[in-house]
Parts: structure tokens; C-alpha cells; sequence
């Protein structure tokens, strides 16, 4: 049976302004908000920062709801991090009560915690993601789950597509808005073979990427360094198109090369165990943008 241990969060009440906290139940990669509570002027409890996983809603929470006014589902703040209560629907330009940024807070998905950010409805955002043999067993998994929960179900809209690069480079799934679709690409990935760039791919296969209207993100994932190739020179040629590039560098990478092709403050140093920390900060980059 999984180890549960109970952390408190601190948060907001969207309808009263005022602090509350936030009680989840924690056990395997899951973190379940369970319950509220009132909060004493000057008390602290933890940050979001200390909880990573998946973070669902649960059904203690939805039944008794926010302690001060009963709202039964919690959003994110996509600009300081902060948990707040809500009702689960669509708001747009809304002022966060925590820092007073303005941002659109999407619908609930499934019960889960959402994150607020500017609407994503014209962005293009690829994956590009290392499925070389160092990935194989519990990396890749890891990786594909935080990919899933704490990247892509944040989103409600915009057009993704998945680059893979092992034995060779290939666009599994080309640009869609179906994000179902974009989760079982995810979920149906294995890993083998080397580590070549997918620059050169991008580059020559999707014009469409370089030149569409709207924001644009390339996500890279990778643990290793990549094989020959001026990659330098390929990664400027994306940016200059417009293209940001954010690189989430685990284990074996080259972390200062990817500091280098990664768009300024687009960086992400990762760790196994801690990747959902880490997908969720390229979400952030994303969400700010």
C-alpha cells in the first residue's frame, strides 16, 4: 500500500480576496486536494514548489468545497504559482488575488487543477522529444507522464505536434488542435537508438511551423549529447524565424550547449524524479509568453 503523508498548502479565495489553505493527501506521483481550511493572519503553509505530480481534484474537496465560499474546483496562477478556488468555468482577464496578474483561467478538465495563463488559442507548440536508448525504463516514463499531466492537460487549445529522435528523427503526429490525440502519441512512446539532432528536421520538414502567424514554441527534451551536426547554427536558424526555443536538459545532456540554442531565461536543468517540476516551468515559460 502507498505511503500518504497530508501537506498543507497556502492559497486564495477568488470570491473573498482572502488567504486559505489548501490540504492535499500525497501518495505514489499522485497529489490529491482533499480539504481547506482557515488561515490565521501571518501563518504560513508550504508553496506549490513542494509538491510535484499529478494533481487531481478529490472527492472530499468537491463535495465540501473552498472553506469561505464553497467554490469546489482551484486553478493554478500561471504567474506566481498560486493555488485559488473557483467555479470550474472559463474566465477571461481575470486579476489574480494572490499577485494581481491578469490572465485567462481555462475550464476544469476531468476534476484536475488547472493553471491560468494568456490564451494559447494561436500558438503552435512542438515537442521534440529524445527517445534514445538512455531513456528506456523508468526515465521515458516518467518523462511521457509529466509531459501529459503537467504540460499538455493544462492547456484548452492550440496546435501541437510531436518530433521524435532515436535511431533517426520522425514527426510522429504532425500540426493538430485534437490534444487527445497529441496525449496518445505521448503515451505510445518507446525508447531506442542514439541521439542525433532534430533541428535539421524541423528545419527542412515543417515550413509550415516556421512561417505560421501567432506564437510559437519548440520544447526540446533530451538526456544525452546529441551526435554531429552544427546544431548552433540550425537552433539560430528556427529562432530567427520567429520560433521560441525552450530545452529541458536531463541527466547526461550537455546543459551549457542547450543553454546556448535555448531562447534567453528558456533553459530548464531536469532530474529524474523531479520532471513534472520541470515540464510545468516550460508550461510557465509558455503561459507568460
Amino acid at each position: 500500500m502507498a505511503k500518504k503523508t497530508i501537506v498543507a498548502v497556502g492559497g486564495k479565495c477568488s470570491s473573498r480576496g482572502q488567504d486559505v489553505g489548501f490540504q492535499f493527501i500525497k501518495y505514489d506521483a499522485v497529489c490529491e486536494l482533499a480539504g481547506s481550511f482557515s488561515v490565521t493572519p501571518g501563518e504560513k503553509s508550504a508553496s506549490m514548489g513542494d509538491l510535484t505530480g499529478k494533481f487531481v481534484i478529490g472527492q472530499n474537496f468537491k463535495a465540501h468545497g473552498c472553506k469561505l465560499c464553497k467554490n469546489r474546483f482551484v486553478y493554478q496562477c500561471g504567474a506566481c504559482k498560486a493555488l485559488v478556488c473557483y467555479d470550474g468555468a472559463e474566465h477571461r482577464d481575470v486579476a489574480c488575488p494572490a499577485c494581481g496578474a491578469v490572465m485567462t483561467v481555462p475550464a476544469t478538465k476531468d476534476g484536475r487543477i488547472v493553471m491560468s495563463g494568456k490564451a494559447e488559442s494561436d500558438a503552435w507548440i512542438m515537442l521534440a522529444m529524445d527517445v534514445s536508448g538512455s531513456m528506456a525504463g523508468g526515465r521515458i516514463c516518467e518523462t511521457k507522464q509529466a509531459a501529459v499531466d503537467s504540460f499538455l492537460r493544462k492547456f484548452t487549445s492550440g496546435r501541437f505536434a510531436l518530433v521524435t529522435f532515436g535511431w533517426s528523427v520522425e514527426t510522429v503526429l504532425p500540426f493538430t488542435t485534437d490534444l487527445r490525440k497529441v496525449e496518445n502519441a505521448i503515451g505510445a512512446l518507446t525508447a531506442d537508438g542514439g541521439t542525433p539532432s532534430p533541428l535539421p528536421h524541423i528545419l527542412s520538414r515543417h515550413a509550415d511551423f516556421l512561417r505560421a502567424a501567432g506564437k510559437r514554441y519548440l520544447v526540446i527534451f533530451t538526456d544525452g549529447a546529441w551526435n554531429y551536426g552544427d546544431h548552433i547554427a540550425d537552433a539560430q536558424a528556427i529562432k530567427q524565424a520567429g520560433v521560441e526555443i525552450i530545452t529541458i536538459g536531463c541527466a547526461g545532456a550537455d546543459q551549457r550547449f542547450l543553454s546556448q540554442i535555448a531562447t534567453p531565461g528558456a533553459h530548464i536543468v531536469a532530474s529524474d524524479g523531479h520532471l513534472a517540476e520541470k515540464w510545468a516551468e516550460a508550461l510557465s515559460i509558455i503561459k507568460q509568453g
